[in-house]
């Protein structure tokens, strides 16, 4: 089926851009400035991710004695989801990637209960890792933790 008219492409003008007139990359002392920001930041990391296990804990311990209802398992998804978004971003990729696990089981369906050992060993594992203070993506022993929590996440499934 052959084209009554010719394919035409419109490029809208980026108002955005013309309006702030470009931007300049951040000079070196600009650069230098927020790397030492950021260096200072992150001697609150560590202090600021206990705050967030504490957290974390409240929400298993809340879930445990509420009992397995859609309720206290949305606390504590949201509690594992906003633990993963901390761990992110002040670099703590194994424990990140623990909570996304107990987030994936606070959303199995409602009809399987979550099994409370499972969900006390992702908390474990997590205060087991922030204890080392392990932030390398290939510490073994990390990884065949979270391979065993992610397993078991995926069997109870």
């Amino acid at each position: 089926m052959a084209r009554e008219r010719p394919l035409e492409i419109i490029t809208l003008p980026n108002v955005l851009k013309a309006r702030l007139g470009g931007m300049a990359p951040p000079s070196a002392a600009v650069t230098a400035a927020a790397d030492a920001a950021l260096a200072t930041l992150k001697q609150e990391f560590k202090s600021w991710m206990a705050e967030e296990v504490a957290r974390l804990n409240d929400a298993r311990d809340r879930w445990a004695a509420i009992g397995d209802s859609a309720e206290s398992r949305r606390v504590l998804a949201i509690a594992a989801t906003h633990f993963q978004g901390a761990a992110t971003g002040f670099e703590y990729p194994l424990p990140a990637r623990i909570a996304a696990s107990l987030a994936d089981l606070c959303a199995l369906p409602p009809a399987k209960t979550l099994p409370a050992k499972l969900v006390s060993a992702h908390l474990d594992a997590i205060r087991a890792i922030m204890r080392t203070g392990s932030r390398e993506k290939t510490d073994p022993v990390g990884m065949a933790l979270i391979a065993e929590l992610e397993a078991q996440v995926a069997a109870t499934a």
